[in-house]
């Protein structure tokens, strides 16, 4: 999962120069030829489908006197780094020139872990040979103004900004043969604001290509973080309104002395990247 994240980042930039001579460049050209064509701007969009990432995250809480262990939930715990997600976004023009963009998608994973080696969750020592039951649910929001610095009949690209919202929900349980007992959860919340660029393209009657590239890092109080969300997608409307299409996503999201509680911080990484297919549909 490193290996597939430091891959990924790397080909970022690649993926913006793809971006603008494979796709932009040929929508440019096509301008007068398909002048015929209804604008970019549809005013609402809705995708909606079925998203297969790969799924790295890793999980460190802190408490005021001992650092945790830095805990692998797909390589230590076992919990599923392919799984199938339901997932929605949606487009809503406000303006000839702006518009709002809202994805969401939810993740809930579980997994009984045999521990292999001594570690420190909370103010809490686990040895060697317990087994804990751990869950990890996750909501992924997404809301982003964009504005187009180019409008044209054929394609449009702009600035935006905005925020994405991981919300964490995670514990742990374990009850021994002597009865002792260990029950633990935490909900965190981590927001954080992005800034990008995106283009939209038909590159013929009927196909139609869109790309985002968010990113912000920061530093406030001692709390760290950075995000980091790309998207590149095509659309093929086999009927005037209704379509099909296929997407690539990038989502890397890290927050560093997070607080979690009175005496204790965190440090999440939390990256799910993958292909989805979904029904798409403009009015």
């Amino acid at each position: 999962m490193v290996k597939y994240f430091l891959l990924m980042k790397s080909k970022i930039k690649i993926f913006q120069i793809i971006v603008f001579f494979v796709f932009v460049s040929p929508a440019y050209a096509q301008e007068t030829k398909h002048a015929s064509h209804k604008p970019v701007g549809d005013r609402y969009v809705l995708h909606a489908g079925i998203f297969r990432p790969y799924v790295a995250t890793s999980l460190q809480i802190n408490n005021q006197y001992t650092p945790g262990t830095i805990i692998s939930l797909e390589d230590d715990l076992g919990f599923e780094d392919r799984p199938w997600l339901f997932k929605v976004d949606g487009y809503a023009a406000i303006t000839k020139r702006s518009a709002f963009k809202l994805t969401y998608t939810n993740l809930n994973r579980k997994s009984a872990w045999d521990i292999d080696r001594d570690i420190n969750i909370f103010d809490t020592t686990f040895h060697v040979g317990a087994n804990l039951d751990v869950f990890f649910n996750t909501t992924f929001l997404s809301l982003s103004y964009k504005y187009n610095i180019f409008t044209k009949p054929t394609w449009d690209a702009g600035a935006a900004f905005g925020i994405r919202f991981l919300r964490i929900k995670t514990g742990a349980k374990l009850e021994t043969n002597n009865f002792s007992k260990f029950d633990e959860s935490v909900a965190i919340a981590a927001p954080a604001p992005v800034f990008g660029l995106y283009g939209n393209a038909y590159l013929n009657e009927q196909l139609m290509f869109r790309c985002s590239f968010d990113y912000f890092s920061v530093s406030i109080k001692g709390i760290r973080g950075f995000v980091i969300d790309n998207n590149l997608s095509l659309e093929y409307y086999f009927i005037k309104n209704l379509g099909v299409g296929a997407a690539v996503n990038f989502l890397a999201f890290r927050i560093d002395d997070l607080p979690i509680g009175e005496n204790f911080d965190g440090q999440i990484k939390y990256n799910l990247s993958g292909f989805s297919l979904f029904l798409a549909a403009k009015f």
